[in-house]
């Protein structure tokens, strides 16, 4: 009986585990910033200090995890705030977005929370499967 509970246990910890998502903030091309994020709940924070990195060349967004590599979906990032920004992804680097040129550095200098969600579309519009919407992060600059 101990080990039926045991193996139970471990189940249902390896389930928890494949829901999640790993974000990265890569600035200057160093990792500034990584939070791993359950989708169920909306509390993760990416903190950034805006003394160190207030000049940026690439300023890339990294997703990694179980709505990531898979041929089924096309990925976008939406960039949430004042109004609604949407990243597609960068060719050939499935999960990577580069938001440098999308303006949305003003807003995080301003120190204001900026919340990431990514977009899971159908590759093929004649699937019949279901478009999500899943948190990354909220991105501050401190």
């Amino acid at each position: 009986m101990k080990q039926l509970f045991i193996l139970f246990v471990l189940l249902s910890f390896s389930f928890q585990l494949m829901a999640q998502n790993t974000t990265k903030i890569f600035i200057n091309n160093k990792k500034v910033a990584e939070a791993i994020v359950n989708p169920d709940k909306q509390e993760a924070i990416l903190l950034i200090k805006k003394l160190k990195y207030k000049k940026y060349n690439p300023f890339i967004i990294a997703v990694s995890g179980e709505d990531v590599g898979s041929g089924l979906y096309r990925r976008s990032l939406e960039i949430s705030g004042e109004k609604s920004i949407i990243i597609k992804e960068t060719k050939n680097k499935p999960g990577h977005f580069d938001i440098s040129k999308s303006g949305i550095a003003k807003s995080l200098l301003a120190g204001k929370n900026i919340p990431l969600y990514l977009l899971l579309n159908p590759s093929n519009p004649l699937m019949a499967m279901p478009s999500k919407r899943v948190f990354l992060g909220n991105v501050v600059m401190k």
